[in-house]
């Protein structure tokens, strides 16, 4: 008789599993039930990171940009998109009429916001590759114009063990946690604003009221406003490219002072446009000039 795959013992079609994109390896839980109960398996997920680390190419993460849009436009038709497909589950399920719109993304992970007349409804913790969400409550209150920002631990880390060779194994993080942050300002001419943040610790919002050097601005506290997530940080830059919020979001409190900082640029020209970001693990600030077309950036550290 020809050898199937079936016949493939489980810990050899892990090793093979293991080898694909992850895009790809939650795509194959469609096969059967034995193979969605195997790429569930702690082992499995355990195995797939060590294999990654190993070869040092990276986890693939999603394809959505912080802006909500998918970038392989050229391979993929519009209907096989997983966020637009994941949209039209979701609207499905909970009768939405308006398609949710993409506040902040977190590697695979995407936030995106009901609408309700331009207000914004409920939360959603969305994974477009399994087809998964986590419904989040309702928030305190609801404004026209927020600055939100999302952010999560690390999914797995390196743990050490006597018995293993290179003294270094992938576990996932049983204690994953993730937060919402919602920056709010009632009175634009004022130096204050609130926040609203929600954790997954929890399971509840909380409000708070922070100082700022600054008055705030529409420019600060607008829907179009994306954050960004690094070592556990939370950042925001307002949109005429002045000044940066930093929030130490998993140590302290959203209430206390210390966990916020604010940098200011100084005043930016017409002809430049300043912006922050993350590249290959580094957290780089660049200037543009439209002028002579000349790029320069640099690190941006504490200091």
């Amino acid at each position: 008789m020809p050898t199937t795959i079936d016949d493939i013992p489980d810990l050899v079609l892990v090793e093979i599993l293991c080898r694909l994109p992850c895009k790809f390896l939650f795509q194959c839980k469609c096969v059967s039930k034995s193979w969605c109960t195997l790429i569930q398996d702690p082992y499995l997920s355990g195995r797939f990171m060590r294999l990654q680390s190993d070869r040092r190419t990276p986890v693939v993460s999603t394809v959505i940009n912080t802006r909500g849009e998918e970038c392989l436009t050229t391979l993929w038709p519009s209907t096989c998109k997983p966020l637009t497909r994941l949209f039209k589950k979701l609207m499905r399920f909970y009768h939405l009429i308006e398609k949710p719109n993409v506040p902040a993304t977190y590697n695979d992970l995407v936030l995106c916001c009901s609408l309700e007349c331009s207000y914004q409804g409920d939360y959603y913790i969305c994974n477009p590759y399994t087809m998964q969400w986590a419904r989040l409550p309702p928030p305190p209150r609801f404004f026209r114009f927020v600055a939100t920002g999302f952010i999560c631990d690390l999914p797995h880390y390196n743990h050490k063990k006597e018995d293993d060779p290179k003294g270094n194994i992938i576990q996932l993080n049983a204690e994953y946690r993730y937060k919402v942050v919602r920056i709010i300002s009632t009175d634009m001419s004022a130096s204050k604003f609130e926040v609203q943040m929600f954790s997954s610790e929890t399971g509840k919002w909380k409000e708070s009221i922070v100082s700022s050097p600054w008055k705030f601005s529409s420019s600060v506290v607008h829907h179009n406003i994306k954050s960004f997530a690094f070592n556990g940080m939370l950042y925001w830059m307002d949109m005429d490219k002045r000044f940066l919020i930093q929030l130490e979001t998993f140590s302290g409190d959203i209430g206390d002072q210390n966990a916020w900082r604010f940098v200011h640029f100084g005043q930016v020209e017409s002809r430049q446009q300043c912006c922050v970001g993350i590249f290959k693990g580094r957290l780089l600030i660049g200037e543009y000039n439209f002028p002579g077309g000349t790029l320069s950036f640099g690190e941006l550290s504490e200091d």
